[in-house]
């Protein structure tokens, strides 16, 4: 049984969970893993600190924008919330505090439930290890089924270490001692390319991807050239991807189908060869440096991201500073934008996040109200406009792999593929949530699971979702009555 806090509590109030009491945090809250995540809490966590009565002192960022602190007094205590963004996987695994999966972060040595963090506000280079509270992740752990075989940190590593990386056998991550407390907001991911790839003109830059394309390139490794590919022009064709255990890779994974590539990282010297290569990436960012390439040497390393594509969260910014040699692609012909995934014209490469934490700590009232924050659509719209908040969604799928087809004759999105479940479809709820053979049970769980308000499970007690909701129907399913669907009831997800 899951208890996800989902779309209980968008709209103008927000429930406690568990009976517990909003409360002030009294100590530090560190969050490791999704690099989506660590771009929320680093817009959001001084301002979570500020509702909850605290005063901010400051905030440190690393220089390679992969650690983020802020420290706040609150009452009488000193409290810092850290950020650090490495991959989904590792998160998970320090909040569990698991010593025998081979692929855990090793930095703080034996002690499994720590992780290399920012010390303090004092500088941003100084760190040190530190108990991981929550574990953030893209996706669900059972997503992790990937493999990768090759170079760390992709075109930028300087030895000649061939990594590989896996989640089978005793490598399997589960949910043993964690669980997925909060699923806040919905995060898209998109392509992005280096401004040297032109079409077959010579002169125009792509400004759009087909899922098609992206399966030739990322699901194989056939191409010499961009010019193997209709429409574009000769260049030498470099194609970036996220090591597995990302929960970006494990996305992309479920959309086209990568294959579990085992490269040899032959493409790696003191100067690039100028030939095409595969490469894999750490983190988002060395992925992102590995589509742009860098003002200078990385790791004694030059490269230049001439002819370079790979996919990251959609919210990076491309075209200026950092990543100024690189722009963010459409995908057959959509944008990834919060109201193209919400209305499912975008392509289903996009997950809920997820933030994995002890049983303990899931009744912590103050990981309880850091949640509440989060789901809090004002929260989630003002920082830009791709994230999105989970209330927004009348379902969203468990995994990864809910299957998912195009659905013409529903205005043409993106849908699961069992909604075509005669029996699920009569009563307007996801195929998971359905009561017939085989389908499972509708519990409160199961429905806020798949994003489904708890008025709208069908089992005994619990309402129809196809009845008209009125204000005690509301009530009853713990929704405050202007978070009600039905007519003339409002939408709880709006902009406003």
């Amino acid at each position: 049984m899951k208890k996800i806090l989902l779309s209980l509590i968008c709209g103008s109030a927000l429930l406690a969970f568990a009976g517990a009491a909003s409360a002030a945090p009294t100590a530090d809250i560190n969050i490791y893993g999704a690099s989506a995540q660590f771009n929320f809490w680093k817009a959001e966590a001084a301002n979570f600190l500020t509702d909850e009565g605290c005063t901010v002192n400051g905030s440190q960022t690393s220089a390679d924008n992969k650690n983020f602190i802020v420290n706040a007094t609150c009452g009488k205590n000193s409290v810092n919330i850290r950020v650090s963004s490495k991959a989904s996987y590792d998160g998970v695994l320090a909040a569990q505090g698991n010593t025998t999966n081979t692929n855990r972060g090793t930095a703080c040595g034996g002690d499994a439930t720590k992780r290399s963090m920012l010390a303090s506000i004092a500088d941003n280079t100084t760190m040190g290890c530190f108990d991981v509270t929550i574990g953030a992740s893209d996706v669900v752990v059972t997503d992790f089924t990937q493999t990768s075989q090759g170079f760390l940190q992709g075109p930028y590593e300087g030895s000649a270490a061939n990594f590989k990386r896996y989640f089978s056998g005793a490598n399997a991550v589960t949910e043993t001692g964690v669980t997925d407390y909060c699923r806040p907001l919905v995060v898209p991911f998109a392509f992005f390319i280096n401004n040297s790839v032109k079409l077959d003109d010579g002169l125009t830059q792509p400004s759009d991807i087909s899922l098609t394309t992206a399966k030739i390139i990322f699901g194989s490794t056939v191409l010499a050239d961009w010019s193997d590919l209709p429409g574009y022009a000769p260049s030498v064709i470099n194609v970036c991807y996220r090591h597995a255990g990302s929960g970006t890779h494990a996305t992309i994974n479920s959309l086209i189908k990568t294959i579990s590539l085992q490269l040899p990282g032959t493409k790696v010297g003191a100067t690039y060869d100028g030939s095409s290569g595969y490469y894999f990436n750490d983190g988002s960012s060395d992925m992102m440096k590995c589509v742009n390439g860098a003002p200078g040497p990385t790791n004694g390393l030059t490269w230049s991201g001439t002819g370079a594509i790979g996919y990251a969260d959609a919210d990076q910014v491309v075209g200026t500073g950092t990543y100024a040699s690189t722009h963010r692609l459409t995908l057959n012909g959509v944008a990834p934008s919060r109201a193209n995934v919400i209305n499912r014209s975008y392509p289903p490469f996009w997950t809920p996040q997820n933030m994995y934490v002890t049983p303990a700590d899931a009744a912590n009232a103050a990981l309880i109200d850091l949640c509440n924050h989060a789901v809090n659509p004002k929260n989630v719209h003002r920082n830009n406009a791709y994230w999105a908040p989970t209330c927004a969604f009348p379902e969203i799928p468990v995994s990864l792999y809910s299957p998912w087809v195009y659905n013409v004759n529903q205005g043409n999105k993106w849908d699961f593929q069992d909604k075509a479940n005669g029996e699920c479809t009569a009563v307007g709820v996801p195929f998971g949530c359905c009561t017939g053979p085989n389908q499972g049970t509708c519990s409160v769980f199961d429905c806020t699971g798949f994003g489904i308000p708890y008025h709208c499970c069908t089992a005994a007690g619990l309402g129809t979702c196809n009845s008209p909701q009125n204000k005690t129907e509301c009530i009853a399913a713990g929704n405050p009555y202007a978070c009600c669907t039905g007519p003339g009831a409002g939408d709880c997800c709006g902009d406003s």
